[in-house]
């Protein structure tokens, strides 16, 4: 998104998206979240926020109100 400003700044520049090579992502992705520390850590923390806030909703017993309406008390 940053390197396309077409994209960022949608849609001053158009209703069209760029098309790009989504060809090898994966494998690019999970070469990344190997070798790089910069990209993993933050995957790492979101996903321990992320487990840790479903927990919370689970033990209150908000988790289907949460999922409905997209709230909780």
């Amino acid at each position: 998104m940053w390197l396309a400003p077409s994209t960022l700044l949608w849609p001053a520049y158009g209703w069209v998206f760029e098309k790009g090579d989504v060809g090898e992502w994966l494998v690019g992705w999970l070469k990344t979240m190997v070798t790089n520390p910069a990209a993993y850590l933050p995957e790492i923390a979101g996903t321990l926020l992320g487990a840790f806030l479903l927990y919370l909703l689970i033990r209150h017993g908000t988790l289907h109100k949460f999922i409905r309406t997209g709230a909780v008390d």
